[in-house]
């Protein structure tokens, strides 16, 4: 048995075998440790689907008690960071769904993951009551969520850095771009990086002296967890927080 079979069973079994046994509270912690495991499972393959809506149905106590915007963020912040940790990709939006069922034991819940999701529960936070939606609402926009961030490493404006969420993010001399630099070999605009697909891409911007991730020129480039990128004298550092 692989350490990743022995992994998931120990996973299943023995946490399984504690909530039954002793009716603990369900943490929100394990259903952060599913939602990654659930991509991490799918993310192999060259036409991976990534699953972007999680319905997950809890015991009426731990519902009630888990049912908030804190907890959809972290679910959310999760499924985001483990696309790009486990270079995934979806073209769905990510959508959290949380139901009340009774005849789930306390401690305990049941998942349903799927692609992909109906556009008006797209990012949003779904409460279910013995299935029947009694309240739905994007409490707050997904998009002022940040889960990965740029780092300058060497150059003129070394240690500044941003945080990146699903926003765009221009990067040059220009004042008005959210990461500014005073590297004189960098164009006014040199680069902008998109949120595509549940990705950040770098994006070149016709800059004079291109732009490099890992030492290697590109157009447009998928980034992923520790790339190093290049615009005249300055290196960035791309990380998921």
């Amino acid at each position: 048995m692989g350490v990743e079979r022995i992994e998931r069973f120990l996973s299943k079994h023995i946490e399984g075998f504690f909530n039954k046994r002793f009716s603990s509270n369900l943490e929100l912690a394990e259903l952060v440790s599913r939602v990654e495991r659930e991509i991490a499972a799918k993310a192999k393959g060259k036409h991976a689907r990534i699953p972007t809506t999680f319905l997950f149905s809890l015991e009426s106590e731990d519902y009630h008690r888990l049912y908030a915007q804190s907890v959809i963020d972290t679910l959310y912040l999760a499924a985001a960071k483990a696309i790009i940790l486990y270079d995934a990709s979806a073209t769905a939006a990510l959508a959290i769904r949380l139901k009340e069922d009774d005849s789930i034991q306390r401690g305990r819940y049941e998942l349903r993951a799927s692609e992909p999701v109906e556009e008006d529960t797209a990012q949003t936070l779904v409460l279910e009551r013995r299935g029947m939606i009694h309240e739905a609402a994007a409490l707050r926009p997904m998009d002022s969520l940040t889960f990965a961030s740029l780092s300058v490493l060497s150059g003129p404006d070394r240690e500044a850095s941003i945080e990146l969420g699903t926003g765009d993010v221009h990067i040059g001399r220009r004042e008005q771009n959210e990461l500014i630099l005073t590297d004189s070999n960098v164009s006014r605009v040199h680069a902008w990086i998109a949120y595509e697909r549940h990705r950040h891409i770098l994006h070149d911007a016709n800059s004079t002296n291109g732009t490099f991730v890992n030492n290697e020129r590109v157009r447009a480039s998928c980034l992923r967890e520790g790339d190093i990128i290049r615009m005249g004298e300055t290196t960035i550092r791309y990380e998921v927080i």
